[in-house]
């Protein structure tokens, strides 16, 4: 099928589209003229599916490849949502789902800026879904059950209405209390059945391409959302209220209420991390990561919340896919000139608080849910985790909360048990770890060579 580039105005147009009957005419044009005359029946075969629910041509539109999840796509969101002509609803929420292995390929094409017919009407039918809520965070995770409640329990408080977490072959016992919470409610639990290597010799990011480009260009129930956050589990988004006024709730209101005030819009804000440090500790301690990490430096990495619907995909861990010329703001709430993953760090609105090293025990966790090129010796070496910089505390009235919200959640059918079951998986995995090369042993070696 023929394939258009997305980085030209002309193109910028087409995706601006209104998918409305009255604009049938004008659309298939449009569409004859980017992707030619060739694809004529198909352009006619899916517009008559998508405004008139007519499918019984649409599944003889033209496909291979990659192509084939495209056309599938847009058969399932006529056949859950029919468009029709008007805005369309997502279905209620599947808590517990999966995806295979043909979604690998946004790895292998993470640079690819050309589209095809049936990705391009994959969008504009994703685009007619109307968000009835506001904000998802967008997760892929493996064995990081330890980390889970906390994470969720912060983000529930700030504002966050749900959250969809892809998993990859945990083997940290995390199995049970991820559909127990899936159960409950308070996540959106989707298996990944990948090819893509979990040996120590391929590194997290193919993994994480896959699922924030599945999530972003395939997934009916985050389009339910007005905006997505991609982040992971070991970064916490903070916003001006919880350290002005803690005990406000939803403080995300208030960064909401001033995207709104703006004169333009904006398509994403682009958080920057604050590296939290370590300080080269040992072993794990009681306590939340706020409570146990307090020193930072400043770092010009970005996490970004985007709205979805002007997210054409999410193929890194930092910025989204957008259409040129689109807004992206700063922690400031500034534009940005030239997003990237990396942007000047701005504080003022929000920030990412990033524990990446936290104590070397954990380190090693990490280590194991495979970095592949990532070294012991990053632990001592990132985020200058020896120095102390900067202290930053966040208020008691918030860390109050955060426990109370843990308490809640851990208080919910077979939650604790479940949560247990997780710690024993994780003395575990690092047990036969230290069996192997010492962790103790591998923490001086590599202290001593600082």
């Amino acid at each position: 099928m023929s394939n258009v580039r997305t980085d030209t105005p002309a193109f910028t147009a087409l995706l601006a589209s209104p998918l409305t009957r009255q604009n049938r005419a004008a659309l298939e044009a449009d569409c004859l003229r980017h992707f030619g005359a060739e694809h004529r029946g198909d352009i006619a075969a899916l517009l008559d599916l998508l405004l008139e629910g007519e499918a019984a041509g649409a599944g003889k539109v033209h496909a291979d490849g990659i192509d084939l999840l495209y056309r599938e796509a847009i058969l399932e969101l006529a056949q859950s949502c029919p468009l029709q002509d008007g805005g369309a609803v997502a279905p209620a929420a599947r808590r517990v789902q999966s995806i295979d292995r043909r979604y690998d390929f946004f790895y292998s094409r993470r640079d690819e800026r050309a589209w095809s017919l049936l990705r391009f009407m994959n969008f504009l039918a994703r685009g007619k879904i109307q968000p009835r809520r506001r904000l998802a965070i967008v997760t892929t995770i493996r064995n990081e059950g330890i980390n889970l409640i906390e994470w969720i329990a912060h983000h529930r408080l700030l504002g966050v209405d749900d959250f969809i977490i892809y998993v990859n072959d945990n083997d940290d016992g995390s199995t049970e209390l991820l559909e127990l919470l899936a159960g409950h409610g308070l996540i959106q639990l989707i298996w990944n059945e990948t090819a893509i290597g979990k040996d120590g010799t391929t590194n997290m990011f193919p993994i994480q391409a896959k699922c924030f480009g599945h999530a972003s260009e395939f997934l009916i129930e985050a389009r339910d959302f007005e905006w997505l956050l991609f982040l992971d589990l070991d970064e916490f988004l903070i916003t001006k209220p919880v350290f002005e006024t803690p005990a406000v709730e939803r403080p995300l209101d208030d960064l909401f209420a001033r995207l709104a005030a703006l004169p333009r819009p904006a398509a994403a804000v682009a958080f920057n991390w604050k590296w939290f440090k370590s300080l080269c500790k040992y072993s794990r301690q009681p306590g939340l990561n706020f409570e146990r990490f307090v020193y930072w430096s400043g770092n010009d990495h970005v996490k970004t919340i985007v709205r979805s619907d002007r997210c054409l995909s999410f193929r890194t861990s930092h910025i989204p896919d957008l259409p040129p010329r689109d807004i992206v703001l700063n922690g400031g709430l500034e534009p940005v000139e030239k997003p990237g993953y990396l942007i000047q760090h701005d504080y003022r609105y929000g920030q990412i608080n990033h524990y990446f090293n936290k104590s070397f025990e954990e380190f090693v966790g990490k280590h194991l849910r495979v970095w592949g090129d990532r070294t012991f010796e990053d632990f001592f070496r990132l985020g200058g985790n020896r120095d102390l910089g900067p202290e930053e505390r966040l208020p008691a009235a918030w860390l109050g909360r955060v426990h109370a919200e843990i308490a809640a959640i851990r208080g919910l059918p077979g939650i604790a048990e479940a949560a247990a079951t997780v710690e024993r998986g994780y003395t575990e995995l690092l047990a036969a770890f230290d069996r192997q090369r010492g962790i103790e042993a591998l923490f001086d070696q590599h202290l001593a060579a600082q």
